[in-house]
């Protein structure tokens, strides 16, 4: 009796545990699930947890493709102006000139924040001749084109190369580039001063590498450091448009030796000083220049020169332009060493000249 007793109560607990673990396998572990895409059966095994883990990547993956899909915008244009210089590295050299002009800088922006970065390029092709031709050989007749390519940094400033290539028609041999020139300009700082000016200061540094013959053959070069500041006021409501232009600039040359292979002494310092005015009215536009530079050599002589420039522009279009006028360079005292040379007309240094400006 009591034998018995016990065998079934044994048997009860295992009936009891093996009903459990039947019901937990059927609850827990894995389901049937059919499906029926496009009228075809499909079986597939998955647990419950399984399926939440696919559900939430479906979303994850809708999620993905709207936020990708949010920042997708259009790129529009805009446009900033700029400048750029050139100064010939050497008195010596056949034309000195120094170039300003104004650089249309094009950058590519979104509808909501500039691009960094923007790209600008300006080519312009002038001929120079004398005024006077004295028949003796020494009329000048030159093309120089000047090439500028630009890089704008919208919230700081602007990156230029100039590379000036001149070429004396009468001679050819004797044609030659003019120093290149490196210059990183700020972001114009905006003056309050007049509801009717508008008034900006620009300091810009730079280098000038020797690409000039003179400068790398006889004078031995080795790179120029430059320095300059510059105050520009413009008319805000005036029917002609009204710019004019104050600007000192500095060059501090390095050679390998103090004096050149011809014996003379090298120029290790120069100073200018530039003043310019411009007047615009629709498409036409006459503008003048006036540039003193002052020169130190290492041995401690000093020479002082001039150029000034007047003409008349007229912009075919935004990125074509003409240009026609008279420019003379000269030393500012004559062979004696005291008597004022400075004219506005000479007939042995005075040029006429006319210009093609290209600009993106």
């Amino acid at each position: 009796m009591k034998k018995g007793a016990t065998s079934s109560k044994w048997t009860n607990y295992l009936a009891s545990l093996l009903m459990g673990v039947t019901a937990t396998f059927s609850s827990s572990s894995y389901a049937l699930k059919v499906a029926v895409p496009h009228g075809k059966v499909n079986y597939s095994r998955s647990s419950p947890q399984s399926e939440n883990q696919r559900v939430g990547e479906n979303q994850r993956q809708q999620g993905g493709v709207q936020n990708k899909s949010k920042f997708s915008n259009q790129i529009s244009p805009s446009n900033r102006s700029g400048r750029a210089t050139a100064l010939p590295m050497s008195p010596s050299n056949s034309l000195l000139t120094k170039s300003q002009s104004a650089m249309r800088l094009s950058t590519m922006t979104p509808p909501s924040k500039e691009e960094p970065v923007g790209f600008s390029g300006k080519l312009s092709i002038s001929s120079l001749q004398s005024v006077v031709d004295h028949q003796d050989g020494t009329k000048k007749d030159i093309t120089q084109v000047v090439g500028i390519a630009g890089l704008d940094f919208t919230e700081y400033g602007s990156l230029e190369l100039t590379m000036i290539y001149d070429r004396m028609n009468k001679d050819p041999k004797k044609s030659d580039f003019e120093d290149s020139e490196i210059r990183y300009s700020w972001k114009p700082y905006h003056l309050s001063i007049s509801r009717e000016w508008e008034v900006d200061f620009i300091p810009d540094i730079g280098v000038a590498l020797p690409t000039s013959r003179e400068s790398y053959e006889n004078q031995e070069m080795q790179a120029a450091g430059i320095a300059e500041g510059s105050f520009s006021f413009t008319s805000k409501k005036s029917a002609i448009q009204q710019n004019y232009t104050m600007a000192i600039e500095t060059y501090r040359y390095m050679h390998k030796y103090d004096v050149a292979i011809d014996g003379t002494s090298n120029v290790q310092w120069v100073l200018d000083q530039t003043l310019s005015a411009k007047w615009s009215y629709g498409k036409f536009s006459v503008f003048t220049s006036f540039i003193h530079f002052d020169t130190w050599t290492y041995s401690g002589n000093t020479d002082g020169l001039f150029r000034h420039k007047e003409g008349v522009g007229f912009a075919l279009t935004k990125n074509i332009g003409f240009q026609a006028g008279h420019t003379n360079f000269a030393n500012v005292f004559r062979a004696n060493g005291y008597s004022n040379n400075v004219k506005l007309f000479d007939e042995e240094s005075s040029l006429y000249f006319i210009k093609l400006v290209l600009s993106i």
